[in-house]
């Protein structure tokens, strides 16, 4: 028995046949063996063939006279399936490298759909409990919203509210609530911006006692309570916070801002005259914000208060040009 080691371009079978073409340097003692028979186990599965020689030759021809039996086995193969009226089995679909990693992440991507919908269900109904619990403590009675059994339901004696399913009805009471209570809040934010604005004009109005002053340096003196109001005012803004030292405590006019750069730079519309740097009190009062609003030199937020800090002076031409213009205006009117 011979073992052929030989490839598919070598060695081709039939369907249903025994017949093989191959290079006969895998099989020398059968060099003159043309059309007799011999068996042979292929390697690559194990399994043995009875198997007829039909030509040799050198490993291009065999391969050649290998793909003309393959078409013509294949011809037939079609020919008497047709003939039977057997299909052929459906191939699995191949996919390429795109395809696989178009169909990965779709998949994740859907995945991905599911858990946020899932987060923004949860996240809905913690602050429609969030709404309720805040209804039942303010009215301090028991509210049936709906008449159905998906009705939320209070319940004076349980520490948490019942949250079952809710119906149209009563997610259409529950957005209307949650908009009151929104507005409501938005009101008050309002009149609390009020109040603080009254309090700073206040103190501006005041004259206070020297033991009641802030020393900043450089002979800049401001009333504490007036810092405290503003700082109260403009809490989160670093930049506001100084331009409203500026310009509300009376250190600086807008007319004297309007005058200076920030750190003395030539006009870019008059390139021949250089605008002066503003006053050293000018650095007290920028000193003073960055330890307060705890700015770290080199970082994001720092870097940040120092651009918008580079604009102070030119917002201060623009804002009184647009003064100069609303005079003019109603001048004009009257």
């Amino acid at each position: 028995m011979h073992r052929a080691t030989v490839s598919t371009e070598q060695l081709l079978f039939f369907c249903g046949s025994t017949k093989i073409a191959f290079d006969t340097k895998q099989f020398p003692t059968v060099r003159d063996t043309i059309g007799s028979e011999l068996p042979v186990v292929w390697d690559d599965t194990g399994e043995e063939y009875q198997a007829t020689i039909i030509d040799i030759g050198r490993k291009s021809d065999m391969a050649r006279m290998a793909a003309e039996l393959a078409k013509k086995a294949c011809e037939q193969s079609f020919v008497e399936k047709e003939a039977t009226g057997t299909k052929r089995a459906r191939l699995p679909k191949q996919m390429d490298d795109d395809e696989f990693q178009t169909e990965r992440k779709s998949s994740n991507n859907q995945r991905v759909k599911k858990r946020k919908t899932a987060a923004s269900e949860s996240q809905v109904r913690e602050e429609a409990s969030s709404v309720i619990h805040v209804l039942k403590e303010r009215q301090n009675a028991n509210i049936l919203i709906g008449e159905s059994s998906s009705s939320i339901i209070f319940s004076s004696h349980s520490e948490e509210p019942l949250i079952p399913e809710f119906d149209g009805a009563s997610q259409a009471v529950l957005a209307t609530v949650i908009q009151e209570k929104d507005k409501e809040i938005e009101d008050l934010r309002k009149q609390l911006l009020r109040e603080k604005n009254k309090v700073l004009n206040l103190q501006k109005d005041r004259i206070p006692d020297n033991d009641e002053l802030l020393d900043f340096g450089n002979e800049v003196h401001i009333s504490k309570q007036l810092v405290e109001s503003i700082r109260d005012r403009y809490r989160g803004s670093p930049s506001q916070f100084l331009r409203a030292l500026m310009e509300q405590t009376g250190v600086f006019t807008l007319e004297e801002i309007s005058k200076h750069s920030v750190y003395g730079r030539k006009s870019s519309s008059s390139p021949e005259n250089l605008r002066p740097a503003l006053p050293p009190k000018f650095i007290s009062l920028k000193d003073y914000v960055e330890r307060e609003s705890g700015l770290c030199r080199g970082s994001a937020s720092f870097i940040k208060f120092e651009l918008s800090v580079r604009g102070i002076c030119s917002d201060a031409r623009k804002r009184l040009k647009k003064q100069v213009l609303r005079t003019e205006e109603t001048i004009i009117s009257d």
